[in-house]
């Protein structure tokens, strides 16, 4: 009798959780076509609040189940500004499309596009989302500017993103739209298929730039803030992974990134790149953050500046470029920093020599790098310039050292790529008691001991030969107690 009892009660139970699951599933919005929500439309059985501006956005607030727009895609392309809240659950889409838009084009008018909107969201994956603004009109005023998108806040985190694209552009009269992510896991710009997509913030009348705050990987093919229209500025990228405070997890991948500023004829400001939370940090391609600007109207016109950290290694490929037609002064500067024993990597490895690192296109650069010979953190770090170095001015002595390669300790070496062919002034003797092409770089920014080395021939990694460089002529480039110890974590 008891078991009888038992076996209803379960089969109740078991009835039960199949109703919720039902229950939760019809709940969920599925497209079976694109929805229209320009005009407040419902979105599946959910009818919006607010009015569609950018101050009152239409809201869609969800209270189980998610949306799955599968094939088809949600869109407002009459200007208006939409709001998803999710309660916490998914949102899922078929790469290759469209998924999410709030974009907007026209031809022979100003055609500002809506803010979209994405929050107490679970998992996020979709195909592009897109709140660009392409006008084909001449105008004043920025007439035609691209919408903002914005995936969670500071106090409720969506959780892992992976979209196919994001675009936020605008032509003509337009600035581009603000991209802001705050989310606890990864932030995977790539297709299902695990091939990187681009970022689109380029503009006509300046960038608003891109900040992701998340806890984990960060993938993307190109990142697009540059600006081509004169009187204004390019945008701003900042990537951190470590969102949470609880250390680095995820790797940090590009293709390229290009904050630059391409007129000309006014102070255009090219935009800041600034990248940190990461396990470690790879650029295949071309870092460009440069200003075409030689006038000065208003402000200087100057370069973007780079900053990078890693708890493990930072390996820069491509071209990099912070100069501006100014001068070196007005030019940015670059601060690489790789802990944990990570080392820093200028140039392919496999291409020694493919890319010249031009020094006038920076106010200087400095290098932290924790990767050692002898495994003693107040010795000695060291990076690695697999490129021709261009324009270098060498130091005559210790205290007149090259004032653009800058290290963080006076023993440090930075060791670089000898193509004599384009490096020939690094081959020249010198009067301070070193093997030619070795030379005194700046320390910390100050006067200081740390060397500038040519890389070992057929050396895929720098070999253990710094205190033969030491060594040579006596300098006394003895590590002291009181040197400030690089983190050991």
């Amino acid at each position: 009798m008891k078991r009888s009892i038992i076996a209803v009660v379960a089969i109740c139970l078991l009835a039960s959780m199949v109703g919720l699951l039902q229950t939760a599933r019809a709940a969920e919005v599925t497209l079976s076509a694109d929805a229209d929500l320009g005009s407040g439309g419902a979105l599946g059985s959910i009818a919006p609040t607010g009015t569609g501006t950018t101050a009152d956005p239409y809201v869609y607030a969800f209270s189980s189940g998610g949306l799955d727009v599968g094939s088809f895609k949600s869109f407002a392309n009459t200007g208006n500004s939409y709001t998803l809240n999710l309660a916490g659950f998914d949102i899922t889409g078929v790469s290759g499309g469209v998924s999410l838009s709030s974009s907007r084009s026209a031809y022979g008018a100003a055609v500002p596009a809506g803010n979209l909107t994405i929050l107490n969201a679970g998992n996020i994956a979709v195909g592009a989302i897109e709140t660009y603004s392409n006008a084909s009109y001449w105008g004043q005023n920025n007439n035609s500017p691209a919408g903002n998108l914005t995936i969670g806040d500071s106090g409720q985190r969506v959780g892992n993103i992976r979209t196919d694209a994001i675009d936020v552009h605008a032509t003509f009269n337009g600035s581009s739209g603000l991209i802001t992510i705050f989310g606890g896991g990864d932030v995977l710009i790539q297709t299902s298929g695990g091939t990187a997509g681009d970022v689109n913030g380029a503009n006509w009348t300046g960038a608003k730039g891109m900040n992701v705050n998340h806890d984990g990987a960060f993938n993307v093919g190109t990142v697009m803030m540059y600006t081509t229209s004169y009187a204004n500025s390019a945008g701003s990228i900042v990537f951190n992974g470590d969102g949470l405070g609880n250390g680095a997890s995820g790797a940090f991948t590009a293709t390229s990134l290009q904050t630059y500023s391409g007129h000309a004829d006014t102070s255009n400001l090219a935009g800041d790149i600034s990248i940190s939370g990461y396990q470690s940090i790879t650029v295949t391609g071309d870092i460009l953050a440069q200003s075409l600007s030689a006038d000065k109207w208003n402000t200087d016109p100057h370069g973007g500046d780079l900053t990078a950290s890693a708890a493990g290694d930072i390996r820069l490929l491509g071209q990099i470029n912070l100069a501006t037609s100014r001068g070196t002064a007005y030019s940015g500067h670059m601060e690489l920093t790789a802990t944990n024993g990570g080392g820093i990597e200028l140039g392919d490895q496999a291409s020694p020599g493919a890319v010249g690192l031009d020094l006038n296109g920076f106010e200087y650069l400095y290098f932290n790098s924790s990767r050692m010979t002898d495994g003693n953190p107040t010795t000695n770090g060291e990076s690695v310039i697999y490129d021709n170095i261009l324009n270098f001015a060498p130091g005559g002595d210790a205290s007149t050292p090259n004032a653009q390669l800058r290290v963080e300790q006076d023993v440090d070496i930075i060791y670089y790529y000898h193509d004599d062919t384009v490096n020939a002034s690094l081959f020249a003797g010198n009067d301070f008691g070193l093997d030619p092409g070795t030379y005194y770089i700046q320390s910390n920014g100050a006067i200081g001991l740390g060397l500038l080395a040519p890389l070992p021939t057929g050396a895929a990694v720098p070999e253990p030969m710094t205190l033969s460089l030491l060594a040579l002529g006596g300098i006394g480039l003895i590590a002291r107690a009181s040197r400030r110890r690089r983190a050991a974590a």
